[in-house]
C-alpha cells in the first residue's frame, strides 16, 4: 500500500514538474544526425548475379540453400513472429517462397544471413535440369567486401557438394 502511495506521489510530482526522471532512451543515439561523430567503414552496394549448374538434385539443392542462408517459409515466419508478420512478409516484394517439389523453387528474401547478420538480399531460382539443377542467383548487399560475388559462389558450391 505504501508503495502505491509513494508511486502516486512521484507521478504527480513528475507531471507537475517538481521531480525529474533521468532515464536515457537507448534509441536516442539512433536519431543522431551528426554523421561526423559516427565512424563507419566505406560500404558500397554490391549487386549482381551468377548461375551454377550442379549435379545435386533440385530438392537437395533447395534444402541446402534454404538452410545455409536462412530462407524461411511462410509457416516458419509465422512461428517466429506470428500470423501478422507472415502476412506482412508475403506482401513484401523482396520475399518469395514458391515451391514445386521435384522441379522448381523460387525463394527470395532481403533478411538473409551474411556474417551472422540478416542483411543479405538474395533471389534464387532452382530448376531441375536432368538429374541435377540449375541455380540462378541475384544478390544485393551493402558491404566493404569487394569479392562478395566470388565469396557467394564459393558458399553456394560448398553447400551443394
Amino acid at each position: 500500500m505504501l508503495r502505491k502511495i509513494m508511486f502516486s506521489i512521484f507521478i504527480a510530482s513528475y507531471l507537475s514538474g517538481c521531480a525529474s526522471l533521468d532515464i536515457q532512451n537507448p534509441f536516442d543515439n539512433l536519431l543522431n544526425t551528426n554523421t561526423e561523430s559516427i565512424s563507419q567503414p566505406n560500404k558500397t552496394n554490391e549487386k549482381g548475379n551468377f548461375t551454377i549448374n550442379t549435379k545435386t538434385d533440385v530438392d537437395s539443392a533447395f534444402a541446402a540453400i534454404k538452410n545455409e542462408f536462412g530462407f524461411r517459409s511462410p509457416d516458419e515466419v509465422a512461428k517466429e513472429g506470428g500470423e501478422l508478420l507472415r502476412d506482412l512478409k508475403k506482401m513484401d516484394s523482396a520475399y518469395s517462397y514458391e515451391i514445386t517439389p521435384g522441379s522448381y523453387y523460387h525463394i527470395a528474401d532481403d533478411e538473409l544471413f551474411y556474417n551472422k547478420q540478416r542483411d543479405l538480399s538474395l533471389r534464387v531460382k532452382i530448376s531441375k535440369v536432368g538429374s541435377g539443377a540449375r541455380i540462378i542467383v541475384n544478390y544485393n548487399l551493402d558491404t566493404t567486401n569487394k569479392n562478395i560475388k566470388s565469396e557467394l559462389i564459393n558458399r553456394f558450391n560448398k553447400v551443394l557438394k
